[in-house]
């Protein structure tokens, strides 16, 4: 039996079978479209993985005590640090990071942070190296009694968050 040509362009050979070699190249094409985001993304995973391994920088923060009382707060330091673990030299963008206390960002924080002596290890932390610095902040943000947690992030590095208590004064 020969195919006869449709309208739509598909071949009927009159037992009602209809072969389409424009829609056999369309599901190929889709098939092998589909697999090229996904051969793009494990690439992407791989330079990421790669990128991962060269900044990689470990954060945190410290208080002296867990607990405080009103009043007592006046030479509270939080004591910030970074460690280079990483294979290059990074730049770990301190100036550029946040502090968040109970979820709220202190409005003059990008001052307090851009401010006092800065090694030249503080743009450019060579791997295997660290960083460790402290700001007294007791008056400025944690003069009330309360819970504080305290977070600390920035482009390359999150500290894990600390929480310490400042209790009233009971006179």
């Amino acid at each position: 039996m020969s195919a006869i040509p449709n309208v739509d362009g598909n071949h009927s050979h009159g037992n009602g079978v209809q072969t389409d070699m424009g829609r056999s190249w369309l599901i190929a094409f889709t098939v092998a479209v589909s697999v090229f985001p996904t051969v793009t993304t494990a690439e992407g995973r791989n330079d990421s993985q790669e990128e991962a391994k060269e900044i990689a920088l470990w954060a945190g923060i410290s208080v002296p005590q867990p607990i405080y009382g009103e009043g007592g707060t006046a030479k509270l330091t939080i004591n910030f640090g970074v460690v280079n673990d990483g294979t290059s030299t990074v730049n770990p963008k301190i100036g550029v990071s946040h502090l968040s206390i109970n979820g709220v960002e202190p409005k003059d924080w990008p001052f307090v942070i851009n401010n006092g002596l800065r090694s030249p290890e503080s743009n450019a932390l060579p791997p295997g190296h660290f960083l460790s610095f402290g700001y007294q902040l007791g008056e400025r943000y944690f003069a009330k009694p309360g819970v504080y947690t305290v977070r600390w992030w920035s482009d390359n590095f999150r500290a894990a968050p600390i929480t310490f208590r400042v209790l009233p004064d009971n006179r």
